[in-house]
This record gives C-alpha cells, sequence and structure tokens, in this order.
C-alpha cells in the first residue's frame, strides 16, 4: 500500500469527478460527437437548494475515503444569480495513516445556461498545499486563474466547464444511448475537449432502491451510473487504474 503514493492518490477521494476529469480526450476523426451544451434541458434542474450526496470510495476492495457534494444556496454574482455547489473529499482514518488528501472545490453556476462564473479549488496533500480561483467570462471568452500570487488569463470557448460545473451539466442534458457528447473543460494546462459516451441503460441497487439508471462511458474504460430521471443523481462510479478498479457506491442522500 505504501506504494500507493502518488498522483493516483490525489484523485481517488473525489470518485465522482474523478470519471470525467481524468478522461483523455478522444481523437474526433473517428465519430463525430455532439456538443452536451447544445442538447435539450431536462424539464427538472439538477440544482436542488439543500441536496447533500454522500459517497464512499473503495480501491482493492479497502475503504479508502469518502465524498461529499452539495447543493447549498442561490446567490449574486455580478449582477446575476447563480447557484453555489460544492464538493469535499477526504481519505478515511485508516488510509490517512498511510496518505492523508483533503480536497474542497467549489463553484458558482448560471442555472440558466449551466456555466460556470467562479470556480475555488483547495488541497491539502500531506504537507503540500494550493489554493486555486478562477473567474470566468464567458460572454467575452476569458478565464482569470488565480494561483500562488500569479494570474493567467486564459482564452475559453463560451461552453467551457470547471472540474465541479461540468458534473451539473451531465445531469442536466438529455442523452441518448449509443451516442457520443462532448465538452470543453479547463484545466491548468488548458482548456481541453471531454467526450463521454452514453452505453446503456441498467437497472441497479442502491441507496434509493432498485433505480433506472444510464451509464456513461469514458475511453479510459471508466463508468459512471445516473438514475435514469430528471434529477439524475449519480449511483455509481467504476475507474480502472494500473492498481486496479476504484469503486465509488452513493452512500446517503439528504
Amino acid at each position: 500500500m505504501l506504494a500507493l503514493k502518488t498522483g493516483f492518490i490525489r484523485n481517488l477521494p473525489g470518485i465522482v469527478l474523478l470519471f470525467l476529469s481524468i478522461i483523455t480526450p478522444i481523437s474526433m476523426h473517428a465519430e463525430e460527437a455532439l456538443p452536451l451544451s447544445k442538447q435539450p434541458t431536462l424539464n427538472s434542474s439538477p440544482f436542488k437548494i439543500g441536496e447533500r450526496l454522500t459517497f464512499k470510495a473503495k480501491v482493492l476492495g479497502i475503504p479508502a475515503g469518502w465524498q461529499i457534494l452539495q447543493t447549498l444556496s442561490v446567490e449574486r454574482i455580478d449582477g446575476r444569480d447563480v447557484i453555489h455547489v460544492k464538493s469535499t473529499s477526504q481519505t478515511n482514518d485508516f488510509f490517512s495513516k498511510i496518505y492523508y488528501f483533503r480536497d474542497s472545490r467549489e463553484s458558482y453556476i448560471d442555472p440558466e445556461t449551466f456555466r460556470p462564473i467562479l470556480y475555488k479549488k483547495e488541497i491539502v496533500d500531506r504537507k503540500f498545499r494550493a489554493h486555486v480561483e478562477i473567474d470566468f467570462d464567458p460572454d467575452d471568452g476569458i478565464a482569470v486563474m488565480k494561483e500562488k500570487g500569479k494570474t493567467v488569463r486564459v482564452e475559453v470557448p463560451p461552453d467551457v466547464q470547471d472540474e465541479l460545473s461540468m458534473l451539473f451539466l451531465v445531469r442536466a442534458k438529455a442523452v441518448e444511448p449509443g451516442k457520443l457528447y462532448t465538452f470543453p473543460l479547463l484545466l491548468r494546462k488548458g482548456v481541453q475537449t471531454i467526450t463521454v459516451r452514453v452505453t446503456g441503460v441498467e437497472t441497479v441497487k442502491t441507496v434509493l432502491g432498485k433505480v433506472r439508471t444510464i451509464v456513461l462511458s469514458s475511453s479510459s474504460g471508466h463508468k459512471l451510473w445516473l438514475t435514469d430521471d430528471e434529477r439524475r443523481i449519480p449511483v455509481r462510479i467504476e475507474a480502472r487504474t494500473k492498481l486496479g478498479r476504484i469503486v465509488g457506491v452513493l452512500e446517503k442522500v439528504n
């Protein structure tokens, strides 16, 4: 287990975000992907104020950490209403003896366009600490990234997503089995094109009971299960790594 002291651990607790944030971009020449932001929006918004989803993660069958996704409040930034969402991840007591990690992400999202207006991320990785803040101005095609006293301006497309808002975009849009979808994601290395495929529909046993889900898959073999209803609640994630399979399961819904 001591061999787990790699960048892999930094992604482990945020199990739901792991699926989307480490996808390898797919070549667009083999098959045309549909822009996710332009797909029809479901009748019911994924932004349910007060929603709190708790996930437990295991690696190689060993409990390793937890993640909480929250939809906190409606706030106002630069004259517009935004939805404040937050993700908190941390290794559990047992795993922290091997490698301690804590991650907090907050996104302020326009509920009409599902575009982020402000994004904040804090990481504690043993002695390493980082704080990143991004101000988005998608109308002008600019994102301003601030980290360690440095400010960088990045050109971004109008439908760009951050590492947390992307999950709500996926939850909000109507998708069809067999189709490939794409959206731009801003990472530290710049804007990348992310693609996911809806591979099917499955009925799975969850904390919500037996529910019908849609299954999204990445080019790397990772899978995400969302309830096949208007709320599109993430209930399960499987990610393949060099060390084996990581599984994250929804444990509690508030």
